[in-house]
């Protein structure tokens, strides 16, 4: 009886499809094949996770490559539905160039038939030595035509010269600019790493390489880029890599000093470069910092107020701060030099202008207290918070941190069973006050025009240099207005009691409405805020 009930509670589990899909995610690659043989919804979602979360290669062996290529096509073509493969893994060998098919033709069937069932996203490729073999025109084909789909792109080589390498993945497109526009990854096994390396990065707007020796290459170069992203944190452990991206990042920033305007870097990456490395940036602009709380657990100290911007980001404009949720080892964060860790000095950026706080980096609780980021950054105008699960606590520590504010941007998920009280903070009222406002203008609409309100705290009305206030609110919730009759986001209390006595303040409100929008039972459509803001949606506005 236990082995029945066992086994019914399994399939009903198993029956929701969000259910076995998470499921799915963390099972193992050779189990995720069988699960496709369960049955046809099984295989449906099985094949899903391997396409969207997996690296699927079709591989090709060097031997005779263009006859496996051929039966590949054979496989494919008598294959039930479509296999699992978004990638693409050949070898050549000089060796076998005798047995080399060159029929055109039959190239661009074979090219037809397998791009059509299968997406090449990841492409590793091997070569000996240029020759007209049926394969190498395939791979040839498929970067110069098909390039904008790959995203993985690794080239590995043995007596292969550069000028060919080079001219076997040029093409007309080259010339035209980026046509390698969403490679993200290039690893090159080659003696000619950097000048190759020169070239890729020329055409791929986005590359982001994980091969540390191809990076160290490229950086050899000297190259003057415009930005850059690092996180090493792919690396931790290894025996050298303390020492080694370290360097390489020097290097990098040392050579980009008078052309870099963006670095997006990882929290104790950007404490060991300033602590281990010297440089400066005299054109960066905008610095976007992935914080993670535990490491400033671990010194102490706000780590942030350590760092001299003045002397290394002295053109600093915007600083962005993001949440890092995936924790430190103990052993990467003893790489902290001492003097680092045993620092009593604080710094200022008197240039910053503009924070962005994108999730929950902190706590909004400890910020005047333990984060004092009004003090490291005192001459900010410009502040956008996104995506925190802690809006209204941020938002009562910046209006009275920066009183001369000139924009505020809010970006928030909001799920209407916990709504943010905007109108309590924007109105500087307690939550009694601002519930009892609310019920009086749903009642009486209107009535709140001539009403004389006394903030208790600091309230928008306090920021008289506020121009711009843009509010995004996105939430995938179906809106039973039943159950929420006593929760209201923002509505026409701070349209009336602030809003319209700010007269230089220029209000934009976007919505992502749910189904009920339709007919204007969204809970998110703030109809009664029409006179004060221009109010638009997801599908009508270019919202940053």
């Amino acid at each position: 009886m236990d082995q029945i009930s066992e086994t019914v509670e399994e399939s009903i589990i198993t029956a929701n499809d969000l259910i076995l899909k998470r499921i799915l995610h963390f099972t193992a690659f050779p189990d995720l094949l069988t699960c496709r043989l369960v049955s046809t919804r099984w295989k449906h979602l099985s094949q899903f996770v391997l396409l969207q979360e997996r690296k699927c290669f079709a591989k090709i062996g060097s031997d005779k490559p263009c006859q496996q290529l051929v039966r590949l096509n054979e496989f494919l073509q008598d294959s039930e539905g479509t296999p699992p493969f978004n990638g693409l893994s050949m070898g050549h060998s000089y060796h076998f160039v005798d047995h080399c098919l060159q029929d055109i033709k039959l190239l661009r069937t074979i090219y037809s038939a397998v791009l059509e069932h299968c997406p090449i996203r990841y492409l590793n490729v091997h070569l000996d030595q240029y020759t007209d073999c049926l394969a190498m025109q395939f791979i040839k084909i498929l970067v110069e035509e098909r390039g904008a789909e790959i995203q993985e792109l690794s080239v590995s080589t043995t007596d292969f010269e550069f000028p060919f390498l080079l001219d076997f993945f040029s093409n007309t497109k080259k010339d035209m600019g980026k046509w390698l526009p969403n490679l993200i990854s290039l690893e090159l096994k080659t003696e000619q790493d950097g000048q190759l390396l020169q070239e890729m990065v020329a055409v791929a707007p986005n590359l982001q390489s994980h091969n540390l020796a191809s990076c160290f290459e490229f950086s050899k170069l000297q190259p003057k880029l415009e930005s850059l992203w690092i996180s090493s944190r792919d690396y931790h452990g290894g025996s050298d890599n303390d020492t080694y991206v370290p360097e390489l990042c020097s290097t990098l920033l040392n050579s980009s000093s008078a052309s870099l305007n963006y670095l997006d870097i990882d929290h104790l990456d950007l404490v060991l470069l300033v602590s281990k490395t010297q440089f400066c940036l005299e054109t960066l602009s905008s610095l976007n910092v992935d914080f993670n709380l535990g490491l400033d657990r671990y010194l102490g100290y706000f780590s942030i107020s350590r760092i001299n911007f003045q002397e290394l980001f002295p053109n600093l404009k915007m600083i962005k701060i993001s949440t890092s949720k995936d924790p430190y080892s103990v052993r990467d964060l003893k790489s902290i030099p001492e003097s680092f860790k045993n620092s009593d000095s604080f710094y200022s950026s008197q240039s910053v202008v503009n924070v962005q706080i994108r999730g929950t980096p902190f706590r909004p609780v400890s910020l005047s207290a333990r984060i004092p980021l009004a003090r490291v950054f005192p001459n900010v105008k410009h502040v956008g918070i996104k995506y925190s699960s802690d809006i209204t606590s941020y938002l009562e520590y910046v209006l009275p941190a920066w009183p001369d504010l000139e924009s505020l941007q809010i970006t928030a998920n909001e799920y209407p069973k916990n709504l943010t009280n905007l109108d309590r903070i924007f109105c500087g009222t307690s939550e009694e006050e601002s519930f009892h406002l609310q019920s009086w203008e749903s009642k009486e609409p209107g009535c709140l025009q001539n009403y004389q309100i006394v903030p208790l705290k600091r309230s928008l009305l306090h920021s008289k240099y506020l121009k711009s206030l843009k509010i995004r609110v996105c939430h995938n919730d179906s809106c039973p207005l039943n159950t929420r009759s006593s929760q209201v986001l923002l509505s026409a209390v701070s349209g009336h009691l602030v809003f319209s006595r700010i007269p230089h303040l220029r209000l934009e409100i976007m919505r992502s409405l749910c189904g009920g929008g339709e007919n204007g039972m969204c809970y998110f459509t703030f109809n009664d805020l029409h006179p004060f803001a221009k109010l638009s949606t997801d599908s009508d506005s270019n919202y940053p």
